[in-house]
């Protein structure tokens, strides 16, 4: 267990080399990885002390940290002590620990400081209440107080006490939690440190999301008509040409490598004749991300063409091919874009000036860590500000309102040197993908992760984890190597592995999907691939389950739940009642899942796997059930689960039947599902990633969107209170009827929102004594960036929570609950509401027309609310 050895010095040591997991005071944590070097902890508790002065004092007492421990605070309290030197860390930030109300240690009370600066660069200066060292004996300090720092990677570093103030410099980019607990009770705070590497690959994500969807169905043009027939002859010539031309390497290319180059294939056949027929908005943006990947792989005729010429038809007909796609690829886009409305394309130039700016530093960066322009990013900063070159290209197409020139944009993802050379470099980096020792210096656009690590579970797996969290473009990382891939399987004696690696996966913040596994093919399992992907979005939708309030600040949140009340009551009165059941009948689930989703890629082998996990219990099927008045019953929608960590739950895929979408099935499962998890002691239930696609606009309003990291952050402090709670766990999850008939007590929020409704808005006066009080109290301005970055999302299990931060200081990429005053709506604003409202309507199943009339009543209702509570920034 963690102890405290005999005073020295003032000093107590909280930290040795042989310490194994234990507990402080009331909590339970893992040991320290001791892989990470005791140097390191060092460097970041004494940043005023030169790293070669603390290897040198280490060494000196024969790395004794007892006696080390002495020495180094005296000499950082003779730096602090001193004026500043240029060497040392400009950004500074004065904090105070106060004491959390209430004893759990999963952000009860928690202090949320935000986005504090640059990793590496901002220090942070910590005073602690003296109520949290003193116990009842007359004021006086009974022991030192335990005192650790939770890194990004979920890993706790115990850290040495000393008189405050103490000081840190954060190492890493991400989230940390600082946690005290003394005779006088415990104080926890959080911060985020941000990196460059993290802003680039941040910034690029969000402009790839507002590019992929800028089109949303509302203008179909004879240009976008047009250009989607010549994108299906130069996708059927150019994917002629490639597949001819690496048919002689299929042999010796693994599944990763295959599944990559036949995915975009696969989706641009099914997709493009949805645009055709049916105008659709989701089958455009999904074409837009596969147009992106297979120019990608463009290079590969390039490379390889004139080398395998004899077998290709000539290489000088692969650079055809490859033109006249480019060619294809370009009029869409930009037929695509000019049928796009206005708000939308403000929304991708915001993005690509923020990327802009982004990319600025990050060259600068590139340049000034990747020696004469050597290394794996450096095409990229070669590039970026040559005359005629990358910046300049995209700053033109900033100007112009349009962005044709897709291989420009390509050139931003990875290395800038292509798909092959991306796929070169994690061949020779092996199978971990890049994932090393240290913060990443490059963004990266593919990665692997090795199953054998994987299913082991070693240590290093959450620091690969954080570093993916930072530097991880695509949200991606394929289990395996591009010349082995994992291989789910059926097979008995390796079922139970492939069941394994998902529940992994799922414990280290990923969600997942399968590539190779659809039923189009031999619908057997035997000979077949089927890969497995780990999924890291850069936007995660979640719902803190015990967050009710933060869920229902926002507007559209309150209406969603009311709406699902409305037709709860309504379809009572008409005689049908809707019945909530678990894990009754998994073939009936995946056939109808199979039926009604489109997309589907749950296929045979992946079915199988799940029918071990359904038996283990590590896959629960949430089922909606239609109950007439005859007592006809039907299975109207369910959710495909996976509770992990205790307390967690995760919806790998979910589908309703359309043919009841006015019933709003989806969302009555969801919130009755949520109610569920909730009576039961879970902590989130947890949708994975999202965007701005139309088939994921549901996801907003029955989760909150957070950044990723935030994500891990609070899966993190799960995960503590998972061993805290040791023994205590949520109720099981039966096989059978959770809930007869589903009434409006049965959906979760739905008695605060009745409360919200019913009560009288606060006088004018009673505002502005609430605005008084919100007014935060001054505190000391940080040399460095503060307040970017911040969380945008409440903690998992959430108690008093510190005044919101102003709106505009906030990134514009950030997501959350926070309100800001409601502007008067102009006429741009009304009719891009109306598009949007429209939008979800349509994602929800209802027929344009429909979508069109409800779209207005809403519209008209929202209008009438106007003096109602004040927007939320995620409206």
């Amino acid at each position: 267990s963690f102890s405290t050895p005999s005073d020295t010095g003032g000093h107590s040591l909280l930290w040795s080399p042989g310490m194994a997991a234990g507990t402080v005071g009331s909590m339970s944590f893992p040991g320290p990885d001791p892989t990470v070097p005791l140097l390191s902890r060092l460097c970041c508790q004494f940043p005023h002390v030169d790293a070669e002065v603390v290897a040198a004092v280490l060494e000196s007492v024969g790395g004794t940290v007892v006696e080390a421990l002495g020495v180094l605070c005296d000499l950082q309290s003779e730096a602090l002590a001193q004026p500043a030197e240029p060497q040392l860390p400009a950004g500074t930030l004065a904090v105070e620990l106060r004491p959390v109300q209430g004893g759990g240690c999963n952000g009860d009370g928690l202090q949320d400081l935000g986005s504090i600066g640059e990793a590496g660069q901002t220090v942070l200066r910590i005073n602690v209440d003296t109520s949290l060292l003193t116990g009842s004996d007359a004021g006086k300090i009974a022991a030192p107080p335990s005192l650790l720092l939770v890194v990004p990677s979920g890993e706790l570093w115990p850290l040495a006490w000393h008189e405050p103030p103490l000081v840190l410099r954060p190492p890493a980019h991400g989230w940390y939690r600082l946690i005290l607990q003394g005779a006088g009770g415990r104080a926890e705070a959080r911060f985020h440190v941000a990196s460059v590497v993290g802003e680039y690959a941040e910034a690029l994500d969000e402009f790839y999301d507002a590019l992929s969807w800028t089109w949303d169905g509302s203008n179909w043009t004879e240009e976008l008509s047009e250009a989607s027939l010549e994108l299906v002859v130069g996708v059927d010539d150019f994917m002629g040409r490639l597949s001819a031309m690496l048919a002689p390497m299929l042999p010796i290319m693994g599944g990763s490598l295959r599944s990559m180059l036949e995915s975009p294939r696969k989706v641009l056949e099914n997709q493009l004749a949805r645009i055709i027929e049916h105008h659709d908005a989701q089958a455009v943006g999904m074409t837009h991300s596969a147009v992106r990947d297979l120019l990608q792989q463009s290079d590969a005729l390039t490379m390889f063409g004139p080398i395998l010429g004899g077998m290709s038809g000539g290489g000088g007909n692969s650079a055809e091919a490859v033109a006249n796609f480019s060619r294809a690829a370009a009029t869409f886009e930009a037929a695509r874009q000019a049928a796009s409305p206005a708000l939308q394309r403000q929304q991708v130039r915001t993005a690509l000036a923020r990327l802009l700016a982004a990319g600025d530093r990050y060259v600068a960066h590139l340049r000034s860590t990747l020696q004469a322009g050597a290394g794996a990013a450096s095409g990229l900063a070669k590039q970026w500000d040559v005359p005629g070159g990358l910046r300049s290209q995209l700053q033109e197409a900033l100007q112009e309102d349009g962005i044709a020139r897709l291989p420009a944009v390509m050139q931003l993802q990875g290395a800038g040197g292509g798909f092959l050379a991306d796929m070169l470099g994690q061949l020779s980096s092996g199978a971990g993908g890049g994932a090393g020792s240290g913060p990443p210096k490059t963004a990266e656009s593919m990665s692997f992760l090795d199953p054998q690590v994987l299913l082991s579970g070693g240590r290093e797996l959450q620091s690969r984890v954080a570093y993916w969290s930072e530097s991880l473009i695509s949200g991606s990382v394929v289990v395996g190597s591009p010349m082995r891939p994992m291989q789910l399987s059926s097979a008995p004696h390796e079922v139970q592995n492939s069941a394994q690696a998902l529940v992994q996966l799922l414990r280290l913040g990923f969600g997942y999907v399968v590539q190779g596994d659809d039923i189009s093919g031999s619908g057997t399992t035997t000979g077949r691939e089927c890969t497995l992907t780990g999924t890291l979005h850069r936007t995660r939708a979640t719902l803190p389950l015990r967050a009710q309030e933060a869920f229902l600040a926002e507007r559209r949140r309150r209406s969603r739940l009311r709406d699902v009340m409305r037709v709860v009551r309504s379809q009572a009165k008409q005689g049908r009642r809707f019945s909530l059941r678990v894990n009754t009948d998994l073939d009936l689930a995946v056939a109808m899942l199979r039926e009604h989703h489109e997309d589907n890629w749950v296929g045979p082998i992946l079915e199988s796997v799940w029918a071990e996990m359904f038996r283990s219990g590590t896959l629960v099927v949430f089922e909606l059930w239609a109950v007439e008045e005859g007592g006809s019953e039907q299975l109207v929608a369910a959710d495909f689960g996976h509770p992990h960590s205790t307390f967690g739950f995760y919806v790998a895929t979910r589908y309703f039947d359309r043919g009841f979408r006015t019933c709003m099935p989806g969302f009555i499962l969801a919130f009755a599902e949520a109610q569920v998890l909730a009576q039961r002691g879970f902590d989130f239930w947890d949708l994975g990633g999202t965007n701005q696609s139309p088939m994921m606009q549901y996801k907003p309003q029955v989760a909150v969107e957070m950044r990723k990291d935030v994500f891990l952050d609070g899966l993190h402090a799960t995960q503590r209170r998972e061993l805290a709670a040791a023994g205590v766990e949520p109720q099981r999850l039966c096989a059978g009827t959770l809930v007869e008939a589903i009434g409006e007590d049965d959906l979760w929020g739905a008695a605060l929102c009745r409360e919200s409704v019913t009560q009288p808005p606060p006088s004018k006066k009673a505002q502005q004594q609430q605005k008084k009080k919100a007014q935060p109290k001054p505190k000391a301005v940080p040399v460095g960036k503060v307040g970017e970055g911040g969380g945008g999302a409440p903690s998992f299990s959430p108690g008093p929570r510190e005044p919101p931060e102003p709106a505009e200081d906030r990134p514009a990429a950030q997501v959350g609950v926070d309100t800001v005053p409601a502007p008067v709506p102009t006429k741009p604003a009304i009719q891009a509401r109306l598009q949007q409202i429209h939008a979800e309507l349509c994602a929800s199943g209802l027929p344009a027309a429909e979508a069109a009339v409800e779209a207005f009543r809403r519209l008209a209702l929202e209008g009438a609310g106007s003096a109602a509570p004040a927007t939320p920034t995620g409206s």
